[in-house]
């Protein structure tokens, strides 16, 4: 795979740039054809830059139009000698309004930029449409102003924002100052076009990691930077070498940690001095100094205009920087108004597992009030969710089923009253609030084509234990499907209700509805005595439905009962599972079961890993581990399908030596890194020394490399040496 490939060739060190060149001149070749049609490659900054240097004519501007480029390697194909490689970089969409005048026929005109008024004219522009400002911005010519006209840029900077699209270009000039581009950063509304400008400087050098944590103004922004840098991606952003960002993260957790250790106090005054209502003007080091009470902030005016709420809020990135053991006295001593902020908030940078758990119980003990609403704007993440879950609040609970982006399975259990805190028995009662939200839900017709998305609450409130309230869903549902229809069957002869279990059977045989001819229920209860006969029944036929035929209607039933965490019996499963008779369609449905038996889980691993291992891994190390080592696991280049590995390394359920050393086959490993550089950024230190060790100096090894890649199943480790074995010339007495 090409990608496994970049991510080798992102791993040679920066010092033995010859390596890279011989890699190159050796792999190009074979690679470049593939290398240049892709344009969904991200290409680390060192390929590019190569192929700008040493590709054909036509590679070059093949380069430029379908690759995303960092910043210094667009700045040299501006330079390039062809002219239909400056064509195409004059093209293309990222290209700064410098690099396209430099490029153009017009270029030999004398500059316009250093008139006096040029100021005046960008402070007017400032307060102007995005549009406008751009143009303003091209005729000012910032690339020929003086050190005076960039520091008074900077001031502009702090009174009015000049948009994204004017930052990222007043960044990419070569000679633009630190000091001014990291006032035009902390001035914008952090975002993808924000992101934008924050990378150029990165790339080009105009600032460093420690620039944005130590010098960029405006703590709150700059920390909201810093997370954006780390988590999004997409190959219209210029590209930055991972490394450089894995530094930023591991630059911006240390600095936190150094500074505010788990010192209660400290985080709850850095956490206010965030949320206070009057913006702080220093940078994170500044904030994280006067937290620990080291000195005063560095003053940088700005204007509250530019205040805008975000979905991204700092002081939740701030606090998962957090040791994870001192997260309960940490969330404790939090403001009343911070925490108040941090439930009523919709952020989609989620609390961490600790620190989630810590926030539930510290408003269970203080302000019990607020939790619903808590439930209510955060519930869609799985770690603050369980915790919420955890308190077995009828409140709660009807909180998270009002949100539509809630797991089938925790639907399902929440009308079931399964408790879940640690020693409960007894069911949780519904609220009335719940209730009331199924009195509401219109009755479903199939005959319309269309289905209300509510039906689906309608199905699942089948598992509630009050007859009442299964009848009430049964009379909005005329289908519900295998496996809420046994649930519905189920809690109604529990309860004693032959009366309406009748009449539920005679409705789905009016229908004609398959299932109902293999359940047979109308026949059961003419003959039934009791409604243990009829409990009976039905669990004979949910033990049929899920062992009887596990290639054939099978994995449709398995599908729903484990999508709502319905009953399967495990034993017979693990039996089929040993026989060889399940198919992979099955293995992926009995793995979305929110309660698969480790055993069971293990072996759904052995049988069909790639159907299997995106739910299954992140659930135990055990189970990290077995996915880990098998030889047969599918490379994937897709972000989401490689997510779960980094899930697993960054929870430490496998650690960084262990992914590298271990993981098979090193197609898959080498994807993950591409597709996860930051998250795994330990694992990718610990590749280049791999690389550094066997692949040479010579273009032989990498060649060899490229062949075995694909199919490899061993180890990253055991490729690398197989590839530098089979390049490694014969020594005394080996030849034959």
């Amino acid at each position: 795979m090409i990608e496994s490939l970049l991510v080798l060739l992102d791993a040679t060190d920066d010092s033995r740039g010859h390596r890279l060149d011989a890699a190159m001149r050796r792999l190009f070749p074979e690679i470049g054809p593939q290398l240049l049609a892709n344009t969904d490659l991200s290409l680390p900054p060192p390929v590019a830059a190569w192929i700008a240097r040493h590709a054909p004519a036509a590679d070059r501007a093949r380069l430029v139009r379908n690759a995303p480029l960092d910043a210094g390697t667009l700045a040299l194909l501006a330079e390039d000698p062809a002219d239909e490689v400056r064509a195409q970089v004059y093209g293309r969409f990222d290209t700064p309004q410098h690099l396209r005048r430099a490029g153009a026929e017009s270029r030999t005109k004398p500059p316009a930029g250093n008139a006096p008024d040029a100021m005046h004219t960008m402070a007017r522009a400032a307060l102007r449409p995005t549009f406008g400002k751009w143009r303003q911005l091209h005729a000012c010519r910032p690339e020929s102003w003086t050190a005076a006209q960039w520091a008074r840029a900077a001031d502009l900077a702090c009174v009015a924002s000049w948009g994204p699209a004017v930052s990222a270009e007043i960044v990419a000039v070569p000679t633009c100052p630190r000091h001014t581009a990291l006032a035009v950063l902390a001035h914008e509304t952090p975002g993808p076009p924000h992101t934008r400008a924050a990378r150029i400087g990165l790339a080009t050098g105009r600032f460093t990691a420690h620039d944005l944590i130590f010098r960029a103004p405006h703590a709150a922004k700059a920390i909201e930077l810093v997370e954006d840098l780390a988590t999004r991606t997409g190959n219209r952003l210029p590209a930055v070498r991972s490394g450089q960002l894995a530094e930023l993260v591991r630059l911006f957790r240390g600095t936190v940690r150094a500074a505010l250790g788990t010192d209660p106090e400290r985080w709850r005054t850095a956490t206010s001095l965030l949320h206070a209502d009057s913006p702080y003007h220093g940078s994170i080091a500044d904030l994280l100094d006067e937290a620990a009470g080291i000195g005063p902030p560095r003053d940088c005016p700005t204007t509250p205009g530019h205040e805008a709420a975000s979905v991204r809020s700092p002081v939740t990135v701030l606090l998962r920087q957090a040791d994870p053991r001192a997260a309960a006295a940490i969330v404790a001593a939090l403001d009343d108004d911070v925490s108040t902020a941090l439930c009523g908030r919709t952020l989609t940078t989620p609390f961490a597992g600790r620190l989630a758990a810590a926030l539930v119980d510290t408003l269970a003990a203080t302000s019990p009030e607020r939790l619903p609403l808590l439930a209510a704007n955060h519930a869609q993440h799985a770690g603050l969710r369980a915790a919420l879950l955890g308190l077995d609040d009828p409140r709660v609970n009807a909180a998270i089923l009002a949100r539509p982006d809630i797991p089938a399975h925790v639907r399902a259990a929440i009308w079931s009253g399964t408790p879940h805190a640690p020693g409960r028995t007894e069911p949780v009662p519904l609220a009335a609030a719940s209730l009331d939200t199924l009195d509401a839900l219109p009755r479903h017709d199939p005959s319309h084509g269309y289905t209300d998305p509510r039906v689906e609450d309608a199905k699942l409130a089948v598992f509630a234990r009050d007859p009442e309230t299964v009848l009430a869903a049964l009379a909005r549902v005329d289908h519900l499907g295998t496996g809420p229809t046994l649930v519905a069957y189920r809690r109604l002869a529990e309860a004693g209700r032959l009366d309406l279990l009748r009449a539920a059977a005679h409705s789905a045989a009016a229908f004609g509805h398959a299932f109902e001819s293999r359940l047979r229920l109308g026949e059961v209860l003419g003959s039934a005595r009791t409604a243990q006969d009829v409990l009976d029944h039905i669990e004979r036929v949910t033990r049929r439905e899920t062992t009887g035929d596990l290639g054939d209607h099978l994995p449709r039933f398995i599908a729903q009962q484990s999508r709502i965490g319905g009953r399967i019996p495990w034993d017979d499963v693990h039996k089929a599972l040993a026989r060889g008779t399940v198919t992979r369609h099955a293995v992926g449905a009995l793995a979305a079961h929110p309660a698969v038996p480790e055993p069971v889980a293990l072996a759904l691993i052995e049988t069909a890993p790639n159907a299997c291992v995106a739910q299954l891994a992140p659930r135990s190390r055990i189970l990290a581990l077995a996915a880990l080592r098998r030889g047969d696991m599918r490379a994937s280049i897709a972000r989401e399908d490689n997510a779960h590995w980094a899930r697993c390394v960054t929870e430490r359920l496998v650690t960084p030596e262990e992914f590298l050393y271990e993981g098979r086959g090193a197609a898959m490993i080498l994807a993950a890194l591409y597709t996860h550089p930051v998250a795994l950024a330990e694992v990718a230190e610990r590749l280049s020394a791999l690389v550094e060790q066997h692949l040479g100096p010579g273009g032989d090894a990498w060649a060899v490399t490229a062949r075995l890649v694909r199919d490899f199943t061993g180890t990253v480790p055991e490729l690398l040496a197989a590839a530098a074995a089979a390049t490694r010339e014969p020594g005394p007495g080996t030849a034959g």
